[in-house]
């Protein structure tokens, strides 16, 4: 009997470890399932990622072919410039010497005739010597000289009186006539404070931007979210950076998950950050009129207090130096609808209540 219990109950115990084990089992396949996945999503982003770039070096190629043309085109239009003012130099050279050439001609030509002349005529006759009458002038007498340094005396007191008499009323009397203008509070209009820079870390990047041939005209702030897609930590700041450069892009601003703002380009500088894009108004390459500025956060995920606060010091700051209206004050998806969706998950409402305060 107590075998029997004993076999019924290594049966039993058998049973509980085969479904266990099962359920190991199951619970692997689950992992290996969600592993696949994850792989296969990290795989689609990549290939999306490769065609980004696809697409952003062909824009880029463009660009520099574009400029090259516009460069040639220009250098030629500033050559024929050259050239034909350098031939109208020439004709009014030609034209001036010509000019000379004809006063000179003429010139000698008087003198030989003043010249001629006077051999022919006959010297004039000798004018009369006329006796000039002699002036003679009276010694003053001495109570004369003595009048004449009183009244000399009167009159300098009297111009020293009248500028004294001047400078009192102008320093004294004058202040104490003309009260101060009441202002009205219409007229009053407060000061605005001045917008101080926020505190920005200078980390220009090598990559990722050119120099325009002439100075640009900035009047527009493009918005961005970025994080790091090429494993590890998705936050981690040098491997965004390493991400820019294995693209050869690059924003003129990145801010960190904690409100750290670097400054990776220039802003004189064309960056690329967004690619083939339209604004609302029509105008099309917006890299080569606006600021790029990236914030790190994923799809899933908002941007953090600190980086909207540190983002609108930074675009208040940009407003007030570039003079930048609130409309030019977009994101990405704006301006580039068909292939992009940043920033993801921004709380535009807020970003303007910061703005304004």
């Amino acid at each position: 009997m107590q075998k029997d219990v004993a076999e019924l109950r290594e049966k039993e115990a058998k049973q509980e470890r085969e479904k266990i084990s099962q359920i190991k089992t199951e619970e692997e396949m689950q992992r290996e399932k969600e592993r696949k996945e994850r792989a296969q999503g990290a795989a689609m982003e990549r290939e999306m990622a490769g065609k980004e770039a696809k697409i952003k070096e062909e824009e880029l190629k463009r660009l520099r072919e574009e400029r090259e043309k516009k460069a040639e085109v220009m250098e030629k239009e500033e050559t024929k410039k050259e050239e034909t003012r350098a031939e109208g130099f020439k004709e009014l050279l030609k034209e001036t010497q010509i000019k000379e050439e004809e006063e000179r001609r003429k010139f000698l030509a008087r003198v030989e005739a003043k010249v001629g002349s006077k051999e022919e005529l006959p010297a004039p006759p000798p004018e009369p010597k006329r006796d000039m009458p002699k002036l003679s002038f009276k010694k003053p007498s001495f109570s004369q000289k003595l009048w004449i340094r009183i009244v000399l005396a009167l009159l300098l007191l009297a111009i020293l009186a009248a500028i004294a008499t001047f400078w009192y009323w102008y320093l004294v009397v004058r202040e104490k006539e003309a009260p101060p203008p009441v202002r009205t509070e219409e007229e009053i209009v407060p000061e605005t404070p001045k917008i101080v820079e926020p505190s920005i870390n200078e980390r220009i990047l090598e990559w990722g931007y050119d120099f325009p041939l002439i100075p640009r005209t900035i009047d527009t702030i493009i918005i961005h979210s970025v994080y790091n897609a090429l494993g590890g930590d998705v936050h981690d700041i040098e491997m965004v950076i390493q991400e820019y450069k294995y693209y050869g892009v690059a924003a003129h601003y990145l801010i960190t998950r904690d409100g750290i703002i670097y400054r990776l380009a220039p802003d004189e500088a064309i960056a690329y950050h967004a690619g083939a894009s339209q604004m609302p108004d029509g105008r099309e390459n917006v890299n080569d009129f606006s600021i790029g500025i990236e914030i790190i956060n994923t799809k899933d995920e908002s941007p953090t207090e600190y980086q909207y606060q540190a983002l609108s010091q930074l675009v208040r700051y940009l407003q007030d130096k570039y003079n930048i209206v609130s409309e030019n004050v977009l994101g990405h998806k704006d301006v580039a609808p068909n292939r992009k969706t940043d920033p993801w998950n921004f709380d535009w409402e807020k970003f303007n209540q910061l703005i304004k305060s």
